[in-house]
């Protein structure tokens, strides 16, 4: 049961991650250069690679 909900999370997590990143990326290019979008793009890549992570670490549970 615990390896459903860490894929799921997994899951929400690369979704929101890319999410976090395209709207970083649209704040920075449309002159607003704040920490806060700077901080969103960096914050939506660690994200997408904590949740890769979390994929992998999954499937090698499960096989």
């Amino acid at each position: 049961m615990g390896v459903v909900f860490a894929v799921l999370f997994a899951i929400i997590g690369l979704a929101l991650g890319v999410v976090s990143v395209a709207l970083g990326a649209v704040a920075r290019r449309n002159g607003t250069r704040s920490g806060q979008a700077t901080v969103g793009l960096v914050l939506g890549v660690v994200a997408i690679i904590v949740a890769i992570a979390n994929m992998v670490i999954a499937y090698n549970v499960l096989t």
